[in-house]
């Protein structure tokens, strides 16, 4: 059983500084770049996002992260489905926990899209996530603007830009030379926040399609993926639904539901979370078709 210091480091080494982040480029594929999914941005390309309830696979120490979040715009990936042995074993946080929750939609899909937090709890998607999510033409669209808008920030910026370079070489040029200089590299990334924004107000009704379809299906499409994956914020917590965990929640006033116990003790462990998972995939669907 992982501890309680493993669940907290594990989320951590997840997270990353933007100076980090946004120069996050393997093997310099442009489509690995990255683009924000904050509400502020978001509400200003869709409007107000959809709110919905949905489940996030968590651990004991977990749930008291979850609790102090609630209400802020720190952003949480969550499922619609997943496996009994995803909440058993958890996905990055740890697992044995299966929150139920409210919360404002920043995307939805029908896999695992590894979303990534930034150290300020904004949520990161790769571009190819676009492509992934069967939107190729919208994605080619995106990732030639994307080019541009990296060249017009390393012309603002560098000192000497390396114009004869491929993209990738020359931003990863503009932040070694300028990695030093705090101020600049504040600039740099400000650019960077606000011309992605653009690029997405730009293609926000193909967006908002990929961003938000997956709400009216919620379901496993006949595929054996372990779990989708539902970005919000905003969060209101619902109930805790646990075997596992069963006994560790008496004090802090919110419902629990136990499953795989008897008379006090936990009797069958996996039976209970092959419960909670046929729970989630129902109440996920009747929520589908109220959509």
């Amino acid at each position: 059983m992982k501890s309680f210091k493993h669940f907290i480091n594990e989320e951590i080494a997840w997270q990353q500084s933007l100076s980090t982040m946004l120069w996050d480029i393997p093997r310099g594929k442009i489509q690995y770049v990255k683009l924000p999914l904050s509400t502020p941005i978001l509400n200003r390309i869709f409007s107000k996002p959809p709110r919905t309830t949905v489940f996030h696979v968590t651990g004991p120490a977990g749930v008291s992260k979850l609790i102090k979040i609630e209400g802020t715009k720190k952003s949480i990936s969550t499922l619609a489905n997943a496996e009994s042995s995803v909440i058993e074993s958890g996905i990055r946080a740890g697992g044995g926990v299966v929150v139920e929750l409210e919360g404002d939609v920043l995307i939805a899909a029908a896999d695992d899209i590894m979303s990534q937090p930034d150290n300020t709890g904004r949520r990161w998607i790769e571009l190819e996530t676009i492509k992934n999510l069967k939107a190729l033409p919208l994605y080619t669209k995106i990732k030639k603007d994307v080019v541009n808008m990296l060249w017009g920030i390393i012309k603002t910026h560098a000192e000497y830009p390396e114009l004869g370079w491929a993209v990738d070489k020359a931003w990863t040029e503009l932040k070694t030379e300028r990695a030093k200089d705090g101020k600049i590299m504040s600039l740099i990334i400000k650019d960077y926040i606000d011309e992605m924004e653009k690029i997405m107000k730009k293609h926000s009704r193909g967006l908002k399609k990929v961003f938000y379809n997956y709400l009216q299906k919620r379901d496993k499409d006949g595929t054996n993926r372990g779990w989708d994956e539902i970005v919000v914020n905003n969060i209101k917590i619902k109930m805790l639904h646990t075997a596992e965990w069963g006994d560790d929640f008496d004090d802090i006033g919110i419902p629990v539901k136990k499953y795989g116990w008897e008379d006090g003790e936990l009797v069958d462990m996996r039976a209970g979370n092959e419960e909670i998972a046929a729970y989630v995939a129902k109440k996920s669907q009747e929520l589908a078709r109220k959509k």
